[in-house]
């Protein structure tokens, strides 16, 4: 795209599940990304994973092993991909607990704003494998 931000597309060498993996990564239109990770070290066959949105790479549950988060669309379906065995397993957050929209705020906290219902928002954290309301 012309005159787009250089940081909207690249390929780097990332950390996730534990592994050096290299993530591809751009867009596909004005709000929408696109990402592959390439755990190359597994070989071919079921070693790339595609990921709709803007994803980062993030130790969610404070073991020292990175998982993915996407957030994809308008209003964000946010989906949190983990290593399950030798099986990536993706949860999408706003399906499993039915949500309008899920938003992660990427702080030291690493705080999920959840709607439930319209303009009320809740938060939460992540902790044991689930998400935890956060009572301010």
């Amino acid at each position: 795209m012309n005159n787009a931000r250089e940081d909207l597309t690249g390929i780097d060498i990332v950390s996730v599940f534990g592994r050096k993996v290299v993530k591809v990564y751009g867009t596909r239109g004005a709000n929408y990304t696109h990402a592959y990770y390439w755990l190359y070290e597994d070989g071919l066959e079921n070693s790339i994973i595609s990921v709709d949105g803007n994803s980062i790479e993030i130790d969610l549950e404070n073991d020292g092993i990175n998982e993915i988060i996407s957030q994809s669309g308008t209003v964000p379906q946010t989906t949190i991909y983990k290593m399950n065995k030798n099986e990536v397993i993706a949860s999408n957050i706003n399906q499993s607990i039915n949500a309008i929209a899920v938003f992660f705020e990427y702080t030291d906290e690493k705080i999920f704003e959840i709607y439930l219902e319209p303009n009320k928002p809740e938060s939460y954290f992540y902790l044991n494998q689930s998400l935890k309301e956060l009572h301010r």
